[in-house]
């Protein structure tokens, strides 16, 4: 193009003088952008036409630029010659909803290297949409409290302040649920050199309702021994995903003529004669037996064992703990992954392994397991157990007071990578705080993609004020590692929907706010980059959203349905808040209390300044009269206290043989030299 006309918003100005034979001239340089494409404005006029020019821009503000395209001599960049400039007005995002909706789980920069909202930008913008609150819940911490306390007092905006936590369930819930570091489920106990059956299943998708199995794998293991094997396909009756062919390998031909699960079950279980069952995630294996068991009048009541679960206490020093991982980490070679008969046969292996790592230490039966992995043994080693994330919302004063003491726990004692909550501190400090069962890395969610049976998934549930669903883009992830189909998000939600019908518990939609707009993900892509995360560069749109914009999120939902998690609950949980009473930081002063402290530092000063300048058992006015003037100010304003903090400090750290140094009011006095 010869001519174009561009509109766009200034991010950058700036200028170059140099000379010529033919005077002083300067190169002005505009950078605009519409936040999805940017090009540079660039003209070069003589040295006294510079300011005229740069006044006509300002950075932040909107211009209309025609101008001619042209290259750059040296980067080869388009760029734009200038010839008419007009300014203009942006028309920003607006929630014109006659109801709003509430955000009840947003990001600021304070969540580490996650998100990029300012945190006194979110208000203005909850404010300007008209919005009656916010919640702030940064992962883990609660930095941003400060400048989201005094930007939302600015505006006159209400704030719900709160925390993403890292939730650690230390406590066995009950129902067989809730607790991801149970190892053993059920009654049988077994000596670990006895027989038993590890076995996997490959199915066409995630649901235990919905899917079905395609490839039941198994083998008897015995003191490391293979003494027997179990392996057939099943028709499934239904076609299997594209995506799960490509994650097994088994197609729609493979399982066309095998045998239905009404006779492969039977044969299956008999198999395996009451031998205690071993699977990987084995609430996810076990889930779908159980359902088809169900669905075929077949009781089912086996003892069963996770060896997800038993590595994450077998093998702390791994991040992961998927069947790949541990095969490699034992040394135990390849294997056709996701084929049950394959899953199946290195899984006995790696079984063997901890086994034998648990025999080391004395643990010889299942019994023993379960001793040793109980609740009050995960609390003096909560590093074991699996952390979910969890929303904590404050109501009131007591809630504030409680938060803060989770935080502090969290980082001085409960700290593995991450600052820690555990449930059974939580339960401890409950009182003014309203839990929320957070995203996908909840436990609930995680709960139902694992398959759980609704008496575990209503024992988890059970335990939140309200349940969270979030848009599919969300997880959207699941779907590009084969995990689930966009009909599977879908059903993931309604079915948290369903449990918060049956329980009486609200659900709330979240956007899970990590950027302001749509166009604000480049930014956070370059923090996931520097974190070297694996799928930095895919769009998620955690972005933050309108009312409408939510209500289309959910309309699967049916109409009713999406209004009452969008706007009708989020308001309610909202209005559970005492706004006036929550202020993270009282207004004033307020000097710690220390019993004695003006005695003490006067003691101090005085026997110092005796130390070094008594004479004939006085001390020369010059140095009294300055030390009673001090002493004096500093006592009758309630600062000794802080004085005498300071010397206890700089004394433990000279003892521990660190040099210190100090400037300011208190380090520049005499009576700190005196000190």
């Amino acid at each position: 193009m010869h001519e174009a006309i561009v509109l766009g918003t200034v991010f950058e100005i700036s200028e170059r003088s140099f000379r010529t034979k033919n005077g002083s001239m300067t190169s002005v340089n505009i950078g605009i952008t519409d936040k999805d494409s940017s090009i540079y404005i660039k003209s070069t006029v003589k040295e006294d036409l510079a300011k005229e020019v740069l006044s006509c821009f300002k950075e932040g503000e909107s211009y209309a630029i025609r101008g001619n395209v042209k290259i750059g001599e040296k980067d080869e960049e388009l760029y734009i010659s200038y010839l008419d400039v007009y300014k203009i007005k942006s028309i920003k995002r607006q929630d014109n909803a006659t109801e709003k909706r509430v955000e009840l789980h947003l990001h600021t920069m304070m969540s580490e290297m996650d998100s990029t909202i300012d945190p006194g930008e979110i208000v203005k913008i909850a404010k300007s949409w008209g919005h009656k609150a916010v919640a702030i819940t940064d992962h883990g911490n609660v930095q941003a409290f400060p400048p989201v306390m005094l930007a939302a007092e600015k505006a006159g905006m209400n704030i719900i302040y709160g925390m993403e936590s890292y939730f650690v369930n230390d406590i066995e819930t009950k129902a067989g649920g809730g607790n991801s570091s149970k190892i053993v489920y059920g009654t049988v106990n077994s000596d670990l050199d006895d027989e038993f059956c590890v076995f996997d299943i490959e199915t066409t998708g995630l649901s235990a309702e919905e899917d079905r199995i395609t490839e039941i794998g198994a083998i008897i293991i015995k003191d490391g021994q293979v003494i027997d094997r179990y392996n057939t396909f099943v028709n499934p009756q239904k076609p299997i995903p594209k995506n799960i062919v490509e994650l097994t390998g088994i197609t729609d031909e493979m399982v066309a003529d095998a045998r239905l699960i009404n006779e492969v079950l039977p044969e299956f279980l008999s198999f395996v004669n009451g031998r205690i069952l071993v699977a990987h995630n084995a609430n996810f294996d076990i889930g779908f037996v159980k359902v088809a068991c169900r669905r075929l009048n077949i009781e089912f009541n086996n003892t069963y064992l996770d060896t997800l679960a038993l590595s994450r206490h077998v093998n702390p020093d791994l991040k992961k703990h998927k069947l790949n991982v541990l095969a490699d980490y034992y040394k135990l070679g390849n294997f056709n992954h996701h084929r049950a008969c394959d899953d199946a046969e290195m899984l006995g292996q790696v079984m063997s392994c901890m086994f034998n790592k648990l025999k080391y230490e004395g643990i010889n039966t299942t019994n023993e397991i379960v001793e040793a992995t109980s609740s009050d043994s995960d609390k003096k080693d909560f590093k074991k157990l699996e952390s979910y994330h969890q929303i904590i919302l404050v109501k009131n004063p007591t809630g504030l007071k409680n938060l803060y003491k989770l935080v502090s726990e969290g980082f001085i004692n409960n700290f593995y990578k991450r600052p820690r909550v555990l449930k059974s501190r939580l339960n401890e400090l409950r009182e003014g705080l309203i839990i929320g069962s957070a995203c996908e890395a909840g436990e609930l969610f995680k709960g139902i993609v694992d398959g759980q049976e609704d008496s575990q998934l209503e024992a988890i549930a059970s335990y939140y004020d309200y349940l969270e669903i979030q848009p599919l883009c969300n997880n959207m992830f699941l779907v590009h590692e084969g995990q689930a189909t966009v009909e599977d998000l879908k059903k993931y939600n309604k079915k948290i929907v369903e449990l918060g019908d049956k329980l009486g518990i609200p659900v709330v939609a979240t956007c899970d706010a990590h950027f302001l707009n749509k166009e604000d993900e480049i930014g956070r892509k370059i923090l996931l980059s520097y974190k070297k995360m694996k799928d930095a560069d895919k769009d998620v749109g955690l972005y933050f959203r309108t009312t409408d914009e939510m209500l289309k999120e959910f309309e699967y939902l049916g109409k009713e349905k999406a209004y009452e998690v969008v706007v009708t609950n989020t308001n309610k949980i909202a209005d559970m808040i005492d706004y006036d009473a929550i202020r993270p930081f009282p207004k004033g002063t307020f000097t710690p209390k220390m019993d004695g402290a003006e005695e003490k530092l006067q003691q101090m000063c005085w026997d110092k300044a005796k130390s070094m300048y008594e004479f004939n058992g006085k001390v020369p006015d010059v140095v009294s009269e300055r030390l009673e003037k001090e002493l004096t100010s500093i006592i009758q304003n309630g600062f000794a206290v802080l004085y005498v903090i300071a010397q206890m400090l700089v004394e433990h750290s000279e003892k521990l043989g660190y040099l210190v140094g100090s400037r300011g009011s208190v380090g520049s006095s005499f009576v700190a030299t005196m000190g």
